[in-house]
């Protein structure tokens, strides 16, 4: 195989486990599910290895198998996958937001509390400087919680 052929079969394999995730794969799912996590799961291992010198797509589906270790409640093999992600770089704030908050998830589910505290406050911290909207549309509510009027 070639060179030039080699992303574009490594993609079409991802692409068909990129839809997979989209099924419901939960603790008690049923063995379809299950099965359906698994040949996905198997797809983006393969993509990883037909892709080992783009960081981009190495980015890309480091984050899906997270993403989906983590939906199927693996979360020590998905921290492993964040962990190997987290190495490479983000191309935007919105996919490094994502990253954190599911990383600090599975690392509170891990038993590791004050690593997921710190993954959270990480998330916080890019949440106030990339979309402050956020920050402020929540400070309104707990203003109006706390039994301030309305303008």
């Amino acid at each position: 195989m070639n060179r030039t052929n080699r992303f574009p079969q490594c993609f079409r394999i991802a692409a068909y486990g990129l839809i997979i995730p989209y099924f419901t794969v939960s603790a008690k799912a049923d063995a379809a599910s299950c099965a359906l996590a698994q040949a996905a799961n198997t797809r983006y291992l393969l993509a990883l290895d037909l892709s080992p010198r783009s960081p981009r797509h190495r980015a890309a589906l480091l984050e899906q198998v997270g993403l989906l270790q983590e939906r199927v409640g693996n979360y020590r093999i998905a921290l492993d996958h964040l962990s190997e992600r987290e190495r490479l770089p983000f191309s935007d704030p919105e996919m490094e937001l994502g990253h954190r908050l599911v990383r600090a998830r599975c690392l509170f589910h891990s038993d590791d509390f004050k690593g997921a505290a710190k993954s959270a406050a990480a998330a916080l911290v890019l949440l106030g400087r990339h979309f402050p909207q956020f920050l402020e549309a929540d400070a309104e509510l707990l203003r109006l919680a706390a039994g301030a009027k309305v303008d």
